[in-house]
């Protein structure tokens, strides 16, 4: 069958097409299909393993509050018709899509259109710092279990059993977020392993909880109607250890190697400063307990200047 080749008479959303201080043109994945998405000319073209599969070409387009809505002629292997296609823009980096239904009017009214399907749209190679940062604990173990931002800024691990030495863990990374008006924050993050993109829904009204989606457009009605691969009730929240101390013990808690010289080295400062090998000028005490006259208050900042000064000798001689 013939079908009259279709010409563009509009553009789809400039966010969609280009970056805005260069030259070169956005890439767009599917969260729901992973296929890649490239907009030029008027047409927007989806394609999976460089085979093109999907070509929407603008026939209207009108800009609203909250969306962007799209009248296109859609041409899908032997399928061709036209469709509604709304755009909201949930960051610089992410793209809520709302499709209509695929039918033979050509000129119906986008803006009040049955939404049939939807997808989420994350800029390839999108990466930024993860919200909520801090380490979260469930009802069941008194260890965290979950760490947001803790070890790297863009990082998220999830621990897969209660043990603190556990060496096992999921691996995600931030690539788009926003929060929703209900407080609901949804992220779209990178499985480390499989590479694919994945919806994280964290509800931090009330009782905090995690939910992990797969295929699924990351949005509230999307991932309210869909059953998550994963679901974390938090029992309770932490911030991310920011000590010298405490993220040299994490990275080198399965180490007896290195943790032995280290302890002996942390143990050395006290030791140090016991028989004024170390000197420092105390800071005024708030009060002392008991009533012993030689005991010593040494003050937080203090007792930090003479570890930090210890590690530095100790790990200038390794």
């Amino acid at each position: 069958m013939f079908h009259h080749k279709i010409h563009s008479l509009c553009d789809f959303p400039d966010y969609l097409r280009s970056h805005p201080h260069g030259r070169l043109r956005h890439s767009w994945e599917s969260i729901v299909t992973g296929k890649r998405n490239v907009v030029q000319n008027g047409n927007w073209i989806s394609s999976y393993k460089t085979r093109n599969d999907t070509v929407w070409t603008c026939l209207e387009s009108r800009q609203h509050a909250e969306f962007t809505a799209v009248r296109a002629h859609i041409r899908r292997g032997c399928l061709t018709g036209y469709q509604c296609v709304q755009f909201h823009r949930r960051a610089h980096n992410m793209v809520q899509v709302n499709f209509g239904q695929v039918s033979l009017n050509e000129y119906e009214d986008c803006s009040e259109m049955t939404v049939e399907t939807r997808d989420t749209l994350v800029l390839n190679g999108a990466q930024e710092e993860c919200p909520l940062r801090g380490r979260y604990s469930i009802p069941t173990c008194q260890h965290p279990l979950l760490f947001i931002g803790c070890h790297k800024p863009d990082e998220i691990q999830i621990t897969t059993e209660c043990n603190p030495l556990a060496k096992d863990s999921d691996l995600y990374s931030c690539a788009a977020s926003f929060e929703a008006t209900n407080g609901e924050h949804y992220l779209v993050v990178r499985d480390e392993l499989s590479a694919q993109y994945q919806c994280m829904k964290i509800n931090t009204d009330n009782d905090v909880v995690m939910k992990l989606y797969d295929h699924v457009a990351c949005d509230p009605v999307s991932t309210g109607a869909a059953l998550p691969s994963l679901v974390v009730n938090i029992s309770s929240t932490e911030r991310c250890e920011s000590s010298l101390l405490a993220g040299f013990l994490y990275y080198s808690r399965g180490s007896t190697a290195i943790q032995t010289p280290f302890i002996l080295a942390h143990n050395f400062a006290f030791f140090l400063v016991t028989h004024g090998a170390i000197s420092y000028q105390e800071e005024p005490s708030l009060g002392r307990v008991g009533a012993s006259v030689d005991a010593v208050c040494v003050s937080r900042r203090s007792l930090a200047q003479i570890w930090f000064t210890t590690m530095s000798m100790f790990f200038e001689g390794r």
